[in-house]
């Protein structure tokens, strides 16, 4: 017998943790025409501002123009898009990022391809309103791949990759030498730290100096682990013969930096200090080996990580097709998402140890998700677009009408500077409507999915019914205490939706019971500020 509400609880989590229902996708096209070709990583794209009921997002327009548009979700309507800042030169790098500042204003990188790195930040709180300010950030010199991260304490971090051949005179250094650093900011991006270098592979016998990421993912401090920025990464270069920038791309690294002390550790915990060197990197970092150039396999520019709540990191990549490297307490495992070798467009964290992650190919999106921390994937669901889809991305803190982020493929790869792709978003369509993308049967079992998770102030809960019944939610602290109760009253048969706005507590893990009939289920939640 269970002595205390709280073990309980616990129990009851990992027991009752059930199936995530199959989420469906409608596409809607937002601006025709405004879009360029871009190299863009699944960084930041966007987020649901919950104070305001506003969803930000930012794309690449003409000439690498830093562009952002805005969607009231009480009126139902998009701003227009606006220009927040323009790019020296025109570039397909030179895409933009977005994060939330603490004080609600809009912060946006942009515009550098082994160059300075820009930021245009908004006058005002929850609004593109009004003249932004547009400067260039100095600190980050030679850049590229621009990769915020915000911490709970209110910590901005912005990774990138050095060029170091453009900080020095001609000749001090190849072509192939590019670690991966970065900037901190404590004030919302008025003020940045000297530029920090933290994975530096240089010098190594085949040139491989060259730094390749995608996500990188903050996790909040929870029950049994620090807070700390998990980071995957690839090497790139010339080969054994020669300097060459990105000829051959080889291996997966794992680490993660604890931002208490900015040290970086390894998958079992051991501090590597401030930086890692290439010896550190092979023996304590490397996940796989895809063998030296030119034998071996290539793996893709976008190594991306994500975290079950334990800590664990969930990594994918393209290598011979588009696979998952997951600890499994003693060493690296590898399981493989689809068998087709394609860049991971973007990966969600959709409970403790569930994701999802999306495949762009012609005019789909695929979506695949897990519930076992990447050990296995099934295909969820297909996205078909009019248009040939180039990236997918996943808005942060989304609402269920406005999930997503996508932008077309067209046959101008060389385009820069005229826009001509069109900028769709995607959302979760309900199942009692019709039209695309809508399953119209009943789902078989109760089955219960909050997203995002983790979260800032708000969260959307999904519960599939296969009968009315009465609906209730109980909220409990690390400690066991009950501190919330919502009370939503009786609901049909069919999918439902609910908001949890939790913006009165402070950071931290708490467990949601919710019940509805005899349907018991315990989630873990997390809520970051």
């Amino acid at each position: 017998m269970y002595r205390c509400c709280s073990c309980f609880l616990i129990a009851m989590f990992f027991l009752c943790e059930g199936k995530v229902e199959a989420q469906k996708i409608s596409l809607s096209l937002i601006s025709e025409n405004s879009g360029i070709h871009t190299d863009r990583r699944p960084v930041s794209v966007g987020y649901f501002d919950s104070l305001a009921q506003k969803t930000f997002i930012c794309w690449m327009g003409p000439y690498s123009s830093a562009v952002v548009k805005a969607f009231d979700h009480k009126a139902d309507s998009w701003s227009p898009n606006k220009t927040v800042g323009i790019s020296p030169f025109a570039d397909s790098h030179n895409y933009p990022v977005l994060v939330r500042g603490t004080d609600g204003r809009l912060i946006v990188m942009y515009g550098c391809h082994n160059s300075v790195m820009r930021i245009t930040s908004s006058p005002e709180s929850a609004s593109i309103d009004g003249e932004w300010y547009d400067r260039e950030l100095s600190q980050a010199q030679g850049a590229s791949y621009p990769v915020p991260v915000m911490t709970d304490t209110g910590t901005l971090y912005c990774f990138y990759r050095i060029t170091m051949y453009t900080l020095y005179p001609k000749g001090t250094y190849p072509v192939d030498y590019r670690p991966l650093g970065f900037v901190r900011s404590g004030n919302n991006g008025e003020s940045w730290s000297q530029a920090v270098k933290i994975i530096d592979p240089y010098p190594r016998t085949d040139n491989l100096c060259e730094i390749y990421t995608g996500k990188i993912t903050y996790q909040p401090a929870g029950d049994s682990v620090n807070a700390r920025i998990h980071i995957a990464w690839s090497l790139a270069g010339g080969g054994p013969d020669h300097h060459e920038h990105g000829l051959y791309r080889r291996h997966v690294y794992y680490a993660w930096m604890d931002p208490a002390n900015e040290h970086l550790y390894d998958i079992r915990g051991n501090d590597l200090g401030t930086d890692i060197d290439d010896s550190e990197a092979e023996n304590q970092c490397k996940v796989i080996d895809t063998g030296l150039p030119p034998d071996g396999e290539d793996v893709g520019y976008q190594v991306s990580v994500h975290f079950c709540d334990n800590g664990d990191p969930v990594i994918i990549y393209r290598h011979v097709g588009f696979d998952c490297a997951w600890w499994n307490g003693t060493g690296w495992s590898v399981s493989t998402i689809y068998a087709a070798g394609n860049e991971p467009r973007d990966i969600e964290k959709t409970g403790p140890k569930s994701f999802r992650t999306y495949r762009t190919a012609g005019k789909s999106v695929y979506i695949f998700r897990t519930m076992d921390g990447g050990r296995s994937w099934e295909q969820e669901d297909k996205i078909t677009a009019p248009v040939g889809l180039a990236r997918c991305y996943v808005i942060n803190q989304y609402q269920p009408e406005l999930k997503l982020l996508l932008t077309e493929m067209a046959d101008d790869s060389n385009n820069v500077e005229a826009g001509s792709r069109d900028i769709f978003t995607g959302g979760i369509a309900d199942i009692s409507s019709t039209g695309y993308g809508i399953n119209e049967s009943l789902p078989e079992a109760d089955a219960l999915n909050i997203y995002p998770n983790p979260f800032n102030s708000t969260t959307n809960l999904e519960v599939s019914l296969p009968e009315p019944g009465e609906i209730s939610l109980e909220l409990y602290n690390a400690a066991g205490q009950k501190i919330l109760t919502k009370l939503y009253g009786k609901y049909g048969a069919g999918r439902q939706h609910f908001t949890l706005d939790v913006s009165i507590l402070p950071s931290g893990v708490y467990l949601c019971r919710f019940r509805t009939g005899s349907f018991i289920s315990i989630r873990k939640i997390m809520l970051i500020r």
